[in-house]
């Protein structure tokens, strides 16, 4: 693992020293844009909170309790929800094709609460998909045990760190290469994986929240509360040779921890 992150970052530092990256979106969910409040069910109805939509249960609301810039953060909550995933995501212009040599990251800050429920875990972070909108490209989530749990766009997982501090914020970051069908994930700056994925264009980056019982057997139990803020997507454009260059990288980064 630490020679893949070795290389992988001397490939970050080689491409941001070619690369022009320009904000496609972001938002700290402070008003006017955002007010505090539900971010309406998709279909949603007029265009309330700045365009933001949530899909499979209202869990998703705009707060002014914790927030890690302003005064506002968008609250989530998984108590009485079933064992499945609740996303918030708005639509973008980049929804739809992307030239080959273009390189998405969509970020956003992350404090879990810890979870006083031994039988019920958490899950939240981002979830990016295509133009479809239902073929996954990658995922990064902060979980209620501590880890960091990545899954790529070929349907592997990846425990990327342990002991991640619950109860404070932290930055999650996904980068895709479309050119060489990479995912790499960032925890606070950090470089911590890789995986790959088969996507030829881009749909959305969204907030993701999953409440799970980690074993079958075990009660339900209770959910917990999760905060995020300073939400943002950005394109970068690679020259061609660079791009290549990676292909050569990523060989070379073989060593992989799944879970």
């Amino acid at each position: 693992m630490q020679s893949m992150r070795c290389v992988f970052v001397v490939a970050a530092g080689g491409l941001a020293s070619l690369a022009q990256a320009g904000i496609v979106y972001q938002t700290s969910f402070e008003r006017p844009g955002h007010t505090v409040g539900l971010f309406p069910q998709f279909p949603p109805s007029p265009a309330v909170q700045d365009n933001w939509i949530q899909i499979d249960g209202n869990i998703f609301s705009v707060t002014n309790n914790v927030a890690r810039t302003g005064s506002q953060s968008v609250a989530a909550n998984t108590t009485n929800q079933p064992n499945a995933s609740r996303w918030a995501l708005r639509s973008t212009p980049l929804d739809g094709a992307l030239p080959e040599n273009n390189i998405i990251t969509s970020s956003v800050w992350v404090r879990l609460d810890a979870n006083p429920n031994a039988n019920r875990l958490t899950r939240a972070g981002l979830d990016l998909y295509d133009a479809a909108g239902v073929n996954r490209i990658a995922a990064l989530g902060i979980q209620s045990d501590g880890v960091l749990r990545g899954i790529d766009g070929i349907s592997s997982t990846f425990d990327l760190a342990t002991g991640v501090t619950l109860n404070e914020w932290h930055q999650i970051s996904i980068s895709v290469i479309f050119s060489t069908k990479k995912v790499l994930f960032y925890l606070d700056g950090n470089l911590l994986g890789f995986g790959g994925h088969n996507a030829v264009d881009f749909g959305d980056a969204d907030l993701w929240m999953i409440g799970f019982k980690p074993n079958p057997d075990t009660a339900p139990g209770i959910g917990n509360q999760a905060y995020f803020d300073d939400f943002s997507i950005e394109t970068t454009a690679i020259p061609a040779p660079a791009t290549l260059g990676l292909l050569g990288l990523g060989a070379l980064a073989a060593r992989r921890r799944r879970a």
